[in-house]
């Protein structure tokens, strides 16, 4: 059975792979052997891991407690935010406890930019739209997505027609490694939350080191579709969720947080699925898993 440290090493070599569905299935059934008695346990404040930092950020730091607490006060807000959008097909939906854990997060951190990557039809963007709109208007989002995709991301074109009514939010076609630092030197000095909802798994982690390593400025990585195998809503490349399990940065795995799911009535890796890392702001560089 892999420990802790070989799956890490398992990840490294994934990092390095040009081969993304050999890379995936790399990290599989005996790393979550091996994650399966950390499952249900947050970070909590890292103790052996996380080094202190000196210069702390302003505003509540960013845990599982914090974050759950936050998730209470705004959830009515949330829900009027969905009620107003329209009822969609759940394939292609943000999950109400997503959406709770996404808005609550990113409003909790106080962040002044969301950098979304994976558009596809748009909900997660008009959800943060329509709830930052009357929340906190100086707020802006800028969503990317690839374009020429299929399933949910077939009418792109459509989804930046309907995004256009909303004030806070820009929609771009591209490639986040590319747009993303782009973006993150435009917005320079500004608080930055990043939501990627695509690519998925491995790729999305490689997304967020590469942004936290690149910029103080990244507040915190929000992962949809965070699962551990055999739940497979999103995606079947569960790598992402592996990192983020023995990652030093991993404030929350909403899928298999116990006080999560107790709070919200909710099953084990069932209607819930967001990761999240907390960026250099709240841990410094060097923390297990940052590469």
């Amino acid at each position: 059975m892999l420990s802790r440290g070989g799956l890490m090493v398992l990840w490294l070599a994934c990092v390095a792979s040009a081969h993304d569905t050999a890379c995936a299935l790399q990290i599989g059934k005996e790393a979550q052997q091996a994650l399966v008695a950390a499952d249900g346990l947050s970070r909590d404040s890292g103790k052996g891991e996380v080094k202190e930092d000196t210069e702390k950020p302003e505003g509540p730091e960013l845990t599982v407690e914090n974050i759950l607490a936050h998730a209470v006060r705004v959830d009515a807000e949330m829900q009027a935010a969905r009620a107003a959008m329209g009822a969609q097909s759940p394939s292609c939906d943000i999950l109400p406890n997503d959406g709770v854990a996404l808005l609550a997060t990113s409003d909790l951190a106080d962040a002044e930019i969301i950098l979304e990557s994976g558009t596809a039809n748009g909900r997660s963007t008009e959800l943060m739209a329509r709830f930052f709109a009357g929340r906190k208007k100086a707020l802006r989002i800028t969503t990317v997505d690839l374009g020429g995709g299929t399933g949910c991301a077939a009418h792109l074109a459509d989804t930046h027609k309907r995004l256009r009514q909303f004030d806070n939010v820009r929609a771009i076609i591209g490639d986040s490694f590319e747009e993303f630092p782009k973006l993150i030197r435009e917005h320079q000095g500004k608080r930055i939350g990043l939501f990627i909802d695509g690519p998925k798994g491995h790729l999305a982690s490689k997304l967020c080191m590469k942004m936290l390593k690149l910029s103080q400025d990244i507040l915190y990585c929000l992962f949809h579709d965070y699962l551990p195998d055999g739940y497979d809503r999103g995606t079947k490349d569960h790598a992402g969720y592996h990192y983020l399990q023995v990652s030093g940065r991993k404030v929350m795995l909403t899928c298999c947080d116990k006080k999560w799911l107790k709070h919200f009535g909710l099953q084990y890796a069932r209607n819930s699925s967001i990761g999240l890392a907390a960026g250099t702001r709240f841990i410094p560089w060097g923390v297990t898993g940052d590469v």
